[in-house]
């Protein structure tokens, strides 16, 4: 189906994953990982992170940012890449950081020339999709978070997607690592050494990551192994 509204076109997606890894200790986002919508009709998209959506029972969270992951459906054409302080829930002043490259790639990361930590960004890209082969693409979703410049009024404004009747997020990602003033662990990876054969053992091979800048102590991993016959069962 095709939903038009405000300057804004709105076609249905592949689908598919935009990427097979997506951990939230690399990278912030609010879309769900699928290339659900295509989008044109403006030139500037935004969207607007609250870092302590991510972590809402944690006070005083922040993000350190050194690049964006933007995905694309078309390699083509370029973009710019801002961050701006937020006021009053629209970016404003000059960029606090910015990049233009050319799109080569569907997957693009755009790397800062420093870092920046803040509590609260924007990203606003500059990115001009014809309709025909370039779009920007976006995952179903709230719209709560990701904008569109609609041009249509003499003063053009940045307008949510939700507002305007777009139940989607914008691919775009921020780069970096939380900074958070208590531990929080989150499991990367789980896998067992050895092969799972009679009268042999394996080892737990593991990776976490603290979000913090606090270390973790007196720590304790709770292992649940089931076996088909429930005597077998173990913590």
């Amino acid at each position: 189906s095709l939903i038009s509204a405000q300057a804004l076109t709105c076609l249905p997606g592949s689908g598919a994953p935009i990427s097979t890894e997506q951990t939230r200790y690399t990278e912030a986002r609010y879309h769900s990982d699928q290339d659900d919508y295509h989008l044109y009709g403006t030139h500037q998209w935004a969207v607007r992170f609250n870092f302590q959506d991510f972590y809402p029972a944690v006070p005083n969270c922040r993000f350190i940012t050194h690049g964006a992951r933007i995905f694309f459906p078309n390699a083509a054409s370029s973009a710019t890449v801002s961050l701006f302080a937020d006021a009053d829930s629209l970016p404003t002043g000059n960029p606090l950081r910015q990049v233009s490259s050319t799109i080569n790639s569907t997957h693009m990361d755009f790397q800062f020339p420093d870092t920046l930590s803040a509590s609260v960004v924007w990203l606003v890209v500059d990115y001009n999709p014809n309709g025909i082969t370039t779009f920007v693409s976006a995952s179903r979703g709230g719209g709560n978070h990701s904008y569109y410049l609609n041009t249509n009024p003499t003063n053009p404004f940045l307008q949510s997607m939700s507002a305007a009747g777009f139940p989607c997020e914008l691919a775009f990602g921020l780069i970096g690592t939380f900074s958070l003033n208590s531990p929080d662990l989150q499991l990367i990876s789980f896998g067992l050494e050895g092969d799972i054969v009679p009268r042999q053992a394996v080892k737990p091979i593991f990776n976490i990551y603290n979000h913090s800048a606090s270390p973790a102590t007196n720590l304790a991993i709770h292992l649940e192994c089931t076996s088909p016959r429930s005597e077998y069962t173990q913590v």
